[in-house]
């Protein structure tokens, strides 16, 4: 087995991981829109694509690149963008602020994105040309762009829904302070 195939099985592994985990740790909170999946894939790819440049002088320079992209990238990252605009979507409606609605507005356009994507990678597979290389090339950047933007919103929004949840419980502390003594008297 190549090094190739074994960092692209390690690849697979994280990112399945890193839904899986934002599944479990997120099941049944509205509260958090970020996805580091998103992020992660987004940074690896652009390392693989950074050790793989696409250079004119060689025939096949840049093929692992592509074939990365092709079989792992594409298909994740549509797959990620739409479990982030879900993700987003429910918590706009519970959550309301400016912050959620740069969260849904950023993960539609990564969706939208997403689905550009397949496309080129369409193109590419029928035709293969140096320009379509370039445009995913750019499509890539921007896709990083946009989910590093959905992570650090993400996390501002994160904190500030904490905070907000931790004044509603003190208010509600606060407006009932019986419910509170047969707490403390039950245990």
């Amino acid at each position: 087995m190549s090094s190739e195939s074994i960092i692209s099985i390690f690849v697979v592994v994280i990112v399945i991981c890193g839904i899986i985990s934002d599944l479990i740790s997120n099941l049944g909170r509205k509260e958090y829109a970020r996805s580091i999946s998103l992020f992660l894939l987004s940074i690896f790819t652009i390392g693989v694509c950074l050790s793989d440049i696409p250079v004119k002088g060689n025939l096949y320079s840049g093929l692992k690149f592509i074939l990365f992209y092709h079989d792992y990238f594409a298909p994740l990252m549509f797959v990620y963008s739409f479990y982030t605009l879900y993700k987003s979507v429910i918590h706009c409606k519970h959550f309301t602020s400016k912050f959620a609605i740069i969260l849904l507005i950023n993960a539609t356009f990564i969706f939208l994105l997403s689905l550009v994507n397949i496309f080129v990678v369409w193109e590419i597979i029928k035709n293969y040309q140096r320009s379509n290389i370039i445009s995913i090339c750019y499509i890539l950047i921007v896709l990083g762009i946009c989910s590093t933007i959905q992570f650090i919103v993400g996390e501002l929004e994160r904190k500030r829904v904490q905070k907000l949840l931790k004044q509603r419980k003190e208010d509600a502390v606060i407006q009932n302070p019986e419910a509170i003594e047969s707490e403390q008297h039950e245990n």
